[in-house]
């Protein structure tokens, strides 16, 4: 959820009930830096992408169950090493890097007409860790490529594409979306 100004760094110091402030804290500021523009910019293409992608705007939580004639999950939570998280390691206290894969070949909804919803595959690596990590990408039973379609530490990159099980260099505290397109 957004609030007013969140898309240029407004924080209002943490302060989420700032009706009663008539002071700087509650005020927006119309007077944007560069910094400012290009995280309006950032967040205008986070809207886009959840607007043109329906894995991201779900009606039912993913259940983590195979699709239909496959043995990948619609979705699965990873290791550093392009392994998948067992539930021991969710109990681990000092997991700061994870990798999240949503499979949007089975939606499990339809749309107004009845018919199935269907998307793209994502994968997203997050390192909230101080230092930086490589990451390998999950192994398909298929070979599959993936292009970076954000990429927190290095926005205006131009996109980069990886194989399934390879390598990504994720940078420290970063969060990295990665969509699967075709080989």
């Amino acid at each position: 959820m957004l609030l007013g100004g969140d898309e240029v760094g407004r924080t209002q110091k943490g302060n989420n009930n700032t009706y009663c402030q008539d002071n700087p804290l509650s005020w927006h500021h119309w007077k944007w830096s560069p910094r400012d523009r290009e995280l309006l910019e950032f967040t205008k293409k986070l809207i886009r992408l959840r607007h043109e992608h329906p894995i991201f705007r779900r009606r039912k939580y993913f259940s983590g169950r195979k699709i239909r004639g496959t043995d990948i999950k619609n979705i699965a939570w990873f290791r550093p090493d392009g392994e998948e998280m067992t539930d021991n390691e969710w109990n681990t206290f000092f997991v700061k890097v994870v990798g999240l894969r949503l499979i949007g070949d089975d939606l499990d909804e339809t749309d107004s007409e009845g018919n199935p919803i269907r998307d793209d595959a994502f994968i997203i690596l997050m390192n909230a860790h101080h230092e930086p990590i490589q990451f390998t990408l999950p192994k398909e039973t298929a070979p599959q490529l993936w292009e970076v379609c954000i990429h927190t530490a290095a926005p205006d990159e131009k996109p980069e594409r990886f194989k399934s099980g390879e390598i990504f260099p994720l940078p420290a505290r970063a969060l990295v979306l990665f969509k699967r397109v075709d080989l």
